[in-house]
């Protein structure tokens, strides 16, 4: 088996509370989570504590089901998933802290794989980066827009 772990820190300038709210926000992931389709719930609702579900994305030969665990949910602090396609389990322990630019967003994640597999550490932590990227693009417009009004 093949582990893969690292850690990326973003900061988005909007309060904790917001950040974390959006960050489990259904009704507006797929304006940050490229490909989703939809969002199914399997035990509880999920992206509550102890919730199972699943995650339907679109991919250039159809979907990809991927089945996600919340191992802990601690919001507006923390979240622990798990995510799991065939032959991946991927761990993701974020974390949101208040700055003075507003909330620091760290993901520690953690793949294993059920074979060897021939792609860089690198090319993970820039698709996660580009990812991280996204929801901090999108939770900061929510946020000036809440903002101005």
């Amino acid at each position: 088996m093949k582990t893969i772990t690292y850690s990326i820190s973003v900061t988005i300038e909007c309060p904790v509370e917001r950040a974390a709210a959006l960050f489990v926000d259904r009704a507006h992931m797929a304006r940050w989570e490229l490909g989703l389709l939809a969002i199914e719930d399997g035990v509880g609702r999920l992206f509550e504590d102890g919730s199972r579900g699943r995650l339907v994305f679109a991919v250039p030969n159809g979907k990809m089901l991927m089945d996600v665990a919340v191992i802990k949910q601690a919001l507006p602090e923390e979240i622990t998933l798990e995510y799991r396609v065939s032959g991946v389990v991927n761990r993701c322990h974020n974390t949101f802290v208040y700055s003075e630019k507003g909330t620091v967003w760290t993901m520690e994640s953690r793949f294993d794989f059920a074979e060897e597999i021939d792609i860089s550490r690198d090319r993970f932590i820039a698709k996660t980066t580009a990812s991280m990227n996204l929801f901090k693009q999108f939770a900061e417009e929510d946020h000036s827009k809440s903002n101005s009004l």
